[in-house]
């Protein structure tokens, strides 16, 4: 099912330039973010990661401090979330635990 996009909050002034409304502009990230997910999983479908473990992997590229809880605040979700894409992922060998640094 492809992704269709709604811009019934959107138009054009005048001079062309484009016109949003702030709810607008939410509705269409939030729109956006879904179609986003839905072709990142069709295109993934094939693989034994999901989108919330490829995030998780993806984390420690970019930062320096991947910890759980770390990974959890910066994502706004639940540590108990994260803890359990962590452990999928060690079942699965991608990711190894280390012990916290002194």
């Amino acid at each position: 099912m492809p992704c269709e996009a709604s811009i019934s909050d959107i138009r054009l002034s005048l001079d062309n330039v484009i016109v949003i409304t702030f709810e607008g502009l939410i509705d269409e990230l939030r729109l956006s973010f879904h179609c986003v997910t839905q072709i990142s999983e069709e295109l993934h479908a094939d693989e034994p990661i999901s989108i919330g473990m490829r995030g998780v992997l993806e984390y420690p590229l970019r930062n320096s401090d991947a910890t759980v809880p770390t990974i959890a605040r910066s994502r706004h979700v639940s540590r108990q979330l994260i803890q359990t894409l962590v452990n999928a992922l060690l079942g699965q060998g991608p990711v190894c635990a280390c012990a916290p640094a002194d």
